[in-house]
């Protein structure tokens, strides 16, 4: 059960955050931050996948931001949040499938 709510909630996060970014053209800080600390407690209590996978993944969304400030936002601070939040559940490999298949 826990390892379909590790897919279920990144889903539920992209899409909520799609339609907003395709009605608003932005994301709400307030959903990053919501489902970022909801996947950092259940990777603690259910210990889905380790540290390193958590922070691997988030660190593809880091970079992405990094990118961001460099490009003067030619990629956008939110898909940067949105691919950090979605690497922490779902880890390094898969977070880089998901980003490298979403057109």
């Amino acid at each position: 059960m826990p390892e379909i709510i590790n897919v279920f909630l990144p889903g539920i996060f992209l899409l909520v955050e799609g339609i907003r970014d395709i009605k608003k053209k932005q994301i709400s800080m307030i959903s990053v931050s919501s489902f970022a600390g909801i996947g950092l407690v259940l990777r603690m209590v259910f210990d889905l996948n380790s540290w390193y996978q958590s922070i691997a993944g988030a660190g593809i969304g880091l970079f992405l931001l990094l990118v961001a400030k460099m490009t003067k936002e030619k990629i956008g601070y939110g898909d940067g949040w949105v691919i950090l939040v979605t690497g922490i559940y779902l880890g390094f490999r898969y977070n880089l499938f998901l980003l490298t298949k979403i057109k």
